[in-house]
């Protein structure tokens, strides 16, 4: 968390909460949507950081964000917003060894089942 002196020292710092890591990931995602290239999408699973952060560098190059999950217990936030918003998927990808993100999981992502 960065604190409030920090964020006093930054020129126009907004911040961007949430409940939990999932709704605070929906609400990024929310806040730079008018910078995201929906047809492309990024998925890491949240029990295995280094995934996410890694596949961070490659999301910033075809203009997508990285959703978060936790293929065990999928979070209505993100089935609510993602199942809307990528209508126009062309590309998704997982970062992560196979399984990383099992197929219903996956499934439920898109299209919010």
């Amino acid at each position: 968390m960065i604190s409030e002196a920090v964020e006093s020292s930054l020129p126009n710092p907004q911040r961007i909460t949430g409940n939990d890591k999932y709704e605070r990931n929906i609400n990024i995602i929310k806040c730079f949507e008018h910078e995201i290239d929906f047809s492309n999408v990024c998925i890491a699973t949240v029990r295995d950081f280094p995934d996410a952060l890694a596949g961070s560098a490659f999301a910033t190059l075809v203009f997508s964000a990285i959703v978060l999950v936790d293929d065990r217990d999928i979070k209505d936030i993100t089935t609510n917003y993602t199942s809307e918003k990528f209508q126009q998927i062309k590309y998704v990808y997982i970062f992560g060894l196979q399984g990383a993100v099992n197929d219903q999981a996956l499934y439920q992502i898109i299209k919010g089942k």
